[in-house]
């Protein structure tokens, strides 16, 4: 969380090589506290010993992710063998 209260980060790690997890977050507190919106970024590649080299220097780039809000949580399916980096706004 930022100092000022207005930003926070997660970053979740779906170890699975073969298989999706979905997430949902719920925050506590008043809907004063509540995050109005968020993005999310995920880190993976199709193969587990996928890396970036010389000849292929982008194989593994940060690509956007679909987070939603549904009634008193947000969703988000985390893609196998990834890291996914969510920021929510106040």
């Amino acid at each position: 969380m930022t100092p000022d209260g207005t930003r926070m980060s997660l970053s979740v790690v779906n170890p699975h090589l073969d298989r999706e997890e979905i997430l949902r977050l719920q925050f506590r507190g008043t809907s004063d506290d509540q995050p109005s919106r968020a993005t999310a970024w995920v880190l993976g590649a199709c193969e587990p010993l996928a890396a970036n080299d010389f000849q292929t220097p982008l194989r593994i780039t940060p690509r956007d992710a679909q987070v939603e809000r549904q009634s008193n949580h947000w969703a988000l399916t985390c893609a196998p063998f990834s890291l996914t980096t969510l920021e929510f706004l106040k």
